[in-house]
């Protein structure tokens, strides 16, 4: 899948002369949250699930060219995150309030809990 998508990234900007001297990163972060808000929408009207995966279709296709226009490595850094989140574990790792996994949460979840009053 992964070259599948760069060949048809790289046929799709040859087509339409995309080129990083007549782009921007600042204009390629705006295509992302138009995207973004496509599926935000989808997701909020309880589109079908076809049509949700289409907008997620749509994010990964834009990142793809964002980072072959600009040079990054978007393996790379899915693998670094896989990485980082594969080393996250409970005790050293909790939600936080609107879900987010973050670093010193449970320890200081378990610490009120052991100091609450019984």
């Amino acid at each position: 899948m992964k070259n599948s998508l760069t060949r048809s990234v790289k046929r799709f900007h040859k087509e339409f002369d995309l080129r990083r001297q007549n782009q921007s990163e600042s204009l390629w972060i705006c295509l992302m949250l138009e995207e973004i808000g496509e599926l935000t929408r989808a997701v909020l009207r309880r589109q079908p699930k076809a049509e949700i995966e289409n907008e997620l279709g749509d994010i990964i296709y834009v990142m793809e060219g964002f980072c072959q226009l600009f040079g990054y490595d978007l393996w790379a850094g899915v693998a670094r995150t896989i990485r980082k989140n594969d080393g996250k574990h409970r005790g050293r790792f909790g939600p936080r309030g609107e879900g987010k996994i973050v670093r010193g949460i449970a320890r200081a979840q378990q610490k009120k809990r052991s100091r609450a009053p019984k």
